[in-house]
């Protein structure tokens, strides 16, 4: 297979988190003359390549081959490369299977390398990444064999491509806030305790806060609200539940707790319940 006929038989595997629908199983036998080790773990395929081409420093090149759900707007099936006008359009075109198929390649075509060449492929990176690179870490560890140096193939260019490369990794917690109040009808607001009164003057509070002002690594870890559901989709009854689910990819300045109490002193007063997931860590890395 040529870099474009790779890249088309990746992005045609439906390979929504946490499903690889069987993508590592093709690069497992396209990557022939790797050693191949699997490290799934509950509902997350985790597949390790490697080769030793001599002694020397240990590369890994490290990615994921999961995919967010397709959503709405598409004119083509997303699963189903389009190649139009120059463009190639698929789910997971940029995030980030293009990547995937760069280092890849690179890696197949290797020669002379001195050193051990390493790949982790996970399909749980979109998700909450409980149980993949994580898992492939503490795999490695327990083997002596983690590598000298990584590069994540993720897409960080912001005008021109090869502009930006990232040193680091901002975290990721996601929550959801659930509000009770008392459903009743729409011409009796006074009996009832309508959910969408309640958070109403909270919410110039919690969309788009800032819990650190960022440094010179990272953006400011800031409140981002993902979904807001209330009420039965009818006129006349006023509901008396909300739900409501965010997402803050924070800095090393700022923590799960920091979060947790920010939302607590916020909704003091109201009946209401808060749940937190901490996904991945943020960490910082040397430039040399």
């Amino acid at each position: 297979m040529n870099t474009k006929e790779l890249f088309l038989k990746l992005l045609s595997y439906k390979s929504i988190t946490p499903d690889d629908a069987g993508s590592l199983d093709f690069i497992e036998k396209y990557m022939s003359g790797f050693s191949a080790l699997r490290v799934d773990s509950n509902d997350t395929k985790n597949l390790l390549l490697y080769k030793e081409f001599g002694r020397g420093e240990h590369l890994c090149f490290a990615g994921h081959v999961d995919v967010v759900p397709p959503g709405d707007g598409w004119s083509s099936d997303p699963f189903e490369p389009l190649n139009k006008d120059g463009y190639i359009y698929a789910r997971g075109t940029q995030d980030m299977k293009s990547g995937v198929c760069a280092f890849l390649q690179a890696c197949k075509k290797a020669t002379n390398f001195r050193g051990i060449l390493s790949i982790v492929l996970t399909s749980d990176e979109e998700g909450d990444g409980k149980f993949g690179t994580i898992e492939v870490l503490k795999y490695l560890k327990s083997r002596d064999f983690l590598p000298d140096f990584a590069i994540v193939a993720e897409p960080t260019c912001t005008e021109v491509f090869g502009d930006t490369i990232k040193i680091g990794r901002r975290g990721s917690i996601n929550g959801v806030i659930e509000v009770f109040g008392k459903q009743g009808h729409a011409a009796y607001p006074e009996k009832s305790t309508n959910t969408i009164n309640l958070i109403s003057p909270l919410l110039d509070k919690l969309t788009g806060h800032n819990f650190d002002i960022g440094d010179e690594n990272f953006a400011p870890s800031q409140l981002v609200v993902t979904d807001i559901r209330s009420g039965m989709e009818v006129t006349n009854v006023t509901p008396g539940y909300l739900k409501l689910m965010f997402n803050v990819r924070n800095s090393t300045k700022t923590d799960k707790n920091d979060i947790e109490d920010y939302i607590n002193r916020l909704f003091d007063g109201l009946n209401f319940k808060l749940t937190l997931f901490q996904g991945a860590k943020p960490f910082v890395t040397s430039r040399d």
